[in-house]
């Protein structure tokens, strides 16, 4: 994954150093972390994408402008139909013209709004000159190919790290889909008789995991990190290397009291049974 992070008075502002898959969607390079840069600024990003004429006429310029330059004549006229419909609010014609990215999370659910680094200047300006002038110069630094946040030896140090951090989420997914798998056919075996809704069912387990292992639910432990609800950014990215190996070794119990002893997974004494709390906290 190419994510580059960009600081703003201390606020995280994420753009894409070249074309990359977050949660579900694809987001072409340059595209910029809109929802986080209206954190940062202080303002809704709901409210910059209200109906607004004068906007949807900015929208519907670049996306033509960007239509052009891919020589696809169908695509210019595809995307400039839809021109004066004052109905449309710049969020649809933003998404459908492709210059918006929703990067929905692994439930469904909605994710940050991702968007083109012409749209995020706008953004920008719409915030305040200070956050105008600083995108302006910071963000086209990716598109010209002139970003050099690291020297080439911290590069690579920075590589090397990346590995070993890829392989360590690659083992908690590969571990967290065999936990769905273990859930999936003990909610097989016993949908007529439950009332849980499998989704309920793995979302309770993953909390009694967390609450044998620290005391706390997977909504404390977002919290602690000053993450938003919901899946995005993954929890399991601000964990040390400790914590993610401990998981691992808490699920694999659960998994085993389901698989060996037909255990029910979301109840908290299946946990409190198989996982001894951790010597290492998730808050290291």
């Amino acid at each position: 994954m190419s994510i580059i992070s960009h600081n703003f008075k201390g606020k995280a502002i994420e753009q894409t150093g070249s074309t990359t898959q977050v949660n579900s969607a694809t987001v072409p390079k340059g595209y910029v972390n809109l929802s986080q840069m209206c954190k940062a600024g202080g303002k809704r990003l709901v409210d910059y994408l209200q109906k607004d004429k004068k906007r949807l006429s900015f929208f519907e310029n670049v996306a033509k402008i960007i239509a052009a330059e891919t020589y696809n004549p169908s695509e210019v006229s595809i995307i400039t139909s839809d021109n004066h419909n004052v109905s449309a609010t710049c969020l649809e014609f933003g998404v459908k013209s492709g210059l918006l990215i929703e990067a929905g999370n692994a439930i469904g659910g909605r994710g940050d709004i991702y968007g083109h680094p012409q749209i995020a200047i706008s953004v920008a300006t719409w915030i305040s000159p200070e956050f105008e002038a600083w995108a302006g110069y910071t963000l086209l630094l990716v598109i010209r190919g002139d970003f050099q946040a690291l020297t080439e030896e911290a590069k690579q140090a920075q590589t090397k790290l990346d590995e070993t951090w890829d392989k360590l989420r690659a083992t908690g997914i590969a571990t967290r889909r065999t936990l769905t798998d273990a859930i999936k056919s003990w909610y097989s075996r016993y949908e007529a008789t439950t009332t849980c809704p499998e989704h309920v069912i793995y979302a309770q387990c993953t909390n009694n995991i967390y609450q044998a292992m620290w005391g706390v639910n997977a909504a404390d432990i977002r919290e602690h990190f000053g993450l938003k609800p919901g899946g995005i950014p993954p929890t399991r990215d601000y964990l040390s290397e400790q914590a993610l190996l401990a998981i691992e070794r808490a699920e694999d119990r659960v998994i085993e009291a389901m698989e060996f002893d037909d255990a029910i997974p979301h109840k908290n004494a299946v946990a409190i049974a198989r996982i001894r709390p951790a010597r290492i906290s998730f808050k290291d």
